[in-house]
């Protein structure tokens, strides 16, 4: 370093960007944070697409490792298929949708295995370490 080097302009930080892609920490998927679905809150046995029942991507992933299937879960909820009004963000990054009886879930889950998902996911880098 030489006496004129103290004299140059530092360099800018580089601008943090609105959202970060997300590396689902159980399948290694990556995706981007508007692809997430989630996983409804309740269920009704008067609605079919509310009602209890097997989460085949799911149970596909676990079936990979051994693990004994899940029969009655949560419905998956698309965040396509609820206006936009209805669906919550966090710095950019969507975190919650409000279904159609006005339940809210913040229950994240990965697009390709339906594995529940980090609340930082796409709020800072997924730095995953295997």
């Amino acid at each position: 370093m030489g006496i004129f080097d103290l004299f140059k302009k530092k360099q800018e930080a580089k601008a943090r960007p609105l959202f970060y892609d997300i590396v689902c920490p159980y399948c290694f998927s990556k995706f981007t944070p508007e692809e997430v679905v989630f996983r409804a809150a309740h269920s009704r046995e008067d609605d079919e697409d509310y009602a209890l029942g097997e989460d085949e991507e799911l149970n596909k992933y676990r079936e990979r490792f051994g693990l004994d299937s899940v029969h009655d879960m949560e419905a998956v909820l698309r965040p396509q298929d609820v206006p936009e009004e209805h669906r919550i963000y966090s710095n950019h990054v969507l975190t919650g949708i409000n279904d159609r009886y006005g339940e809210l879930t913040r229950r994240r889950l990965c697009p390709r295995c339906h594995n529940e998902l980090p609340v930082t996911a796409g709020k800072a880098p997924s730095n995953i370490i295997s």
